[in-house]
C-alpha cells in the first residue's frame, strides 16, 4: 500500500471499541485474488491476539483480526493480522441438505455457526445443494 497511512480503528474481541491504533511507518495489505489479504505494521501499543482493526480502503470499510504480534523489550512491536474472513475457516458444516432453499436462506444456514448475518440478499429463485465436511468460508 502506497502512500498514506490509513486509520485503524481499533476494537477488542468483543466489539468493544479501545480506539485508533496509531501505525509508525508503512502499513503493508498484502492481498491476492481467492489467497492471503494481510496486514503487516509496527506500533508503540499492543493490540491482544484477536482484537479487530477497521480501516477505509479506497472508500471499502476491511476488517483484518490481529494474529500475532513481536513484542521486543524496546522499540516498535510488529502486528500481523489476517482478514476477518479467515475466522470462517474454522467454523465447521457437518452435514446440511439444502432443498429448494433461496439464496438468503442458504446463506442463513451456512453463517449460523459463525458471528456473521445476513444483511441482504437480492438474488432471486431457489436451488439446492449439499454442503458435507466444509468450512463456511468453502461453503459461501
Amino acid at each position: 500500500m502506497a502512500g498514506a497511512v490509513p486509520v485503524l480503528w481499533w476494537f477488542d474481541r468483543f466489539d468493544e471499541r479501545i480506539g485508533m491504533l496509531p501505525v509508525v511507518g508503512e502499513l503493508v495489505h498484502t492481498e491476492e485474488l481467492n489467497g492471503e489479504d494481510t496486514l503487516e505494521f509496527e506500533c508503540r501499543e499492543v493490540p491482544a491476539k484477536g482484537d479487530r482493526l477497521l480501516w477505509l480502503n479506497d472508500g471499502v470499510w476491511c476488517e483484518h483480526v490481529v494474529v500475532r504480534t513481536d513484542e521486543p523489550l524496546e522499540g516498535l512491536r510488529s502486528v500481523y493480522a489476517e482478514s476477518s474472513l479467515c475466522e470462517l475457516l474454522d467454523d465447521f458444516i457437518e452435514e446440511q441438505h439444502l432443498v429448494s432453499r433461496t439464496a438468503a436462506q442458504a446463506l442463513a444456514v451456512v453463517l449460523a455457526p459463525t458471528r456473521w448475518t445476513v444483511a441482504s440478499c437480492d438474488v432471486a429463485g431457489t436451488a439446492g445443494c449439499v454442503l458435507y465436511h466444509v468450512n463456511a468460508l468453502w461453503a459461501l
